[in-house]
């Protein structure tokens, strides 16, 4: 889809409508493709913020500065990756993102709330959407 792409797995691609261009969102910041399968389960849905900057996938990938098997938030702007779930080895489920970014919702296959017993669905606020009831 892309050329050049040869890292022989699954990758998360973008098309730009405005410029016509399909480009990947599965590499890290230095442009380097994902070296494990993004998002994780073929097939798998991608969420994408209402304008397009951030796109959210799971991944198994370990160079793209985050820890691999986790939800990672990619900035189509400036490259950048943020570990969304910030979890390692457990089964991560597909990503629903919010309109401006702002939050992310995923599942999880283990604990990540201490008050609770057991896995689930979790919302991770991610600091980058506009926040309205937040002090200005």
């Amino acid at each position: 889809m892309v050329a050049g792409n040869i890292n022989g797995y699954q990758d998360v691609y973008v098309y730009d409508i405005n410029t016509g261009k399909t480009v990947i969102a599965s590499n890290g910041a230095n442009g380097i493709s994902g070296n494990a399968d993004s998002p994780i389960e073929q097939g798998e849905k991608i969420a994408i913020s209402f304008d397009g900057k951030w796109v959210a996938f799971s991944t198994k990938a370990s160079n793209l500065g985050v820890p691999a098997s986790n939800i990672v938030m990619h900035n189509m702007t400036t490259g950048e990756n943020r570990a969304v779930s910030n979890v390692t080895g457990s089964g991560v489920g597909r990503p629903t993102i919010s309109y401006s970014g702002g939050y992310v919702v995923f599942g999880i296959g283990s604990k990540l709330d201490s008050r609770f017993g057991s896995s689930g669905i979790f919302a991770n606020y991610t600091g980058v959407g506009l926040c309205r009831s937040c002090p200005q």
